[in-house]
């Protein structure tokens, strides 16, 4: 407590937050009732913070500028803040590795009816064993050099209302994958996917993922001769789930880790009936914007991946606040803590696709890049144009393996190729 009370003395009550991975560390909110409108805050290790100062002054007051903006901006190491509670405010981008020691005082209504600081000083004195013991605070020592009082905050990012803010947080997350760089990840996890290394002495991560709808077809041809999503998985090519909410916090797996899928009772290896799970490595995991899911390209790439119908796609994920992309590489059943390889059956009969302009498959000429030069052989019939940073004009030549005359300014790209080569050249990611 020296180091809180050197930051705060009137501290009563403190929070301490580690952020083991890297992403939102809590969204925009106001603090609990019981706690004084000054809070103070130590963040150790790199964060954004976003603050909205719509009560103006250090005091309690009902009266707020309802004109204030969302104001987001970055944090670095061992700063101090000092703010007013009741405002907005969130943290966000946090970096692994991340601490945030948060301080408040109870506020002081003694003499009120059910008075807060009055049940805060029973406690104190009621003298109940800790429930929580740290032994160390080495690792959350703020160095000399790093604490300078009365430092500038220079503001980022500024937003008019609370949905605007959250609907940017998640861009600023991680750097949002191109369509083509998405396509490229399930390219190469469908290729992992059909001969799967299945380690001897499994570690299992987080929370098994829920695996119990039923594959949406909306009415066209099945691809696969199953009708479950975790049946597709089992040897099928099912490598990509899509949901509403962040796997990675949902479920707590990070990609790399190895986790379960389990199905529900329509399943034919229903949890319940022999307590069968499916194994599979975590790949990654993506926000589906809604630029994203009105690109056809990455439309049939979706349902290839999934073994839905693209509608599920552009009529029924389309309409969530946040879609979440997470790619997967089926390992096998999971019994008695061992992973066992999916029947041979049904890896017979999954099927391979040429994924090239070249390709006699529509599918697989389609998941190409440079789908302008599969429909210019013939392969194809539609265009798969690409939209990314505004489109801007691309000059008359050579872009991979096909050539293009001048793009004017804000025309989608012909091609996935043509605006791979023509952004690759500019140096924009």
């Amino acid at each position: 407590m020296k180091l809180v009370k050197r930051v705060y003395p009137d501290a009563d009550i403190v929070l301490v937050t580690y952020s083991e991975q890297p992403g939102v560390g809590i969204n925009y909110h106001r603090d609990d009732s019981y706690a004084a409108f000054e809070a103070r805050s130590i963040n150790i290790g790199n964060s954004d913070w976003g603050y909205r100062a719509a009560k103006e002054q250090m005091i309690w007051t009902k009266e707020e500028n309802t004109a204030a903006t969302y104001q987001e901006f970055k944090l670095e190491s061992g700063t101090v803040t000092r703010f007013n509670c009741k405002n907005e405010h969130a943290a966000i981008n946090t970096e692994a590795g991340r601490w945030s020691i948060n301080i408040w005082s109870v506020k002081n209504d003694l003499g009120k009816e059910n008075s807060i600081r009055q049940k805060f000083e029973n406690f104190l004195v009621s003298n109940q064993p800790p429930r929580a013991v740290v032994n160390t605070n080495d690792d959350l020592t703020i160095k000399a050099d790093e604490w300078t009082p009365g430092g500038e905050i220079k503001v980022d990012r500024s937003y008019a209302n609370l949905k605007e803010a959250t609907r940017n947080t998640s861009s600023h997350l991680a750097e949002q994958l191109s369509v083509q760089e998405i396509i490229s990840i399930g390219n190469q996890t469908t290729v992992r996917a059909q001969n799967p290394q299945i380690p001897e002495n499994p570690t299992i991560s987080g929370k098994p993922v829920p695996m119990v709808y039923s594959l949406h077809l909306h009415g066209e041809p099945p691809k696969v001769p199953v009708n479950t999503t975790i049946d597709a998985m089992r040897g099928y090519g099912r490598v990509h789930t899509t949901r509403g909410v962040d796997y990675q916090k949902t479920y707590g797996i990070k990609e790399g880790d190895i986790a379960l899928a389990e199905g529900g009772r329509d399943s034919a290896i229903a949890v319940g009936k022999n307590g069968e799970q499916v194994a599979f490595r975590v790949g990654k995991q993506y926000e589906i914007t809604p630029q994203t899911i009105q690109d056809p390209s990455y439309q049939q790439a979706w349902a290839n991946w999934e073994k839905h119908s693209p509608k599920e796609l552009t009529q029924t994920q389309a309409n969530k606040n946040k879609v979440y992309g997470l790619f997967m590489e089926p390992l096998g059943d999971y019994v008695n803590g061992k992973i066992v390889p999916f029947p041979s059956v049904q890896k017979e009969t999954a099927t391979s696709i040429n994924i090239s302009p070249d390709s006699k498959d529509g599918l697989g000429a389609a998941l190409a890049n440079a789908t302008a030069l599969a429909k210019e052989q013939g392969k194809l019939q539609n265009d798969y144009q690409v939209s990314i940073n505004d489109n801007p004009v691309a000059a008359k030549g050579r872009y991979g393996v096909e050539t293009h005359a001048v793009k004017p300014e804000g025309v989608a790209y012909a091609s996935a190729e043509h605006a791979f080569h023509h952004q690759k050249g500019r140096n924009i990611r």
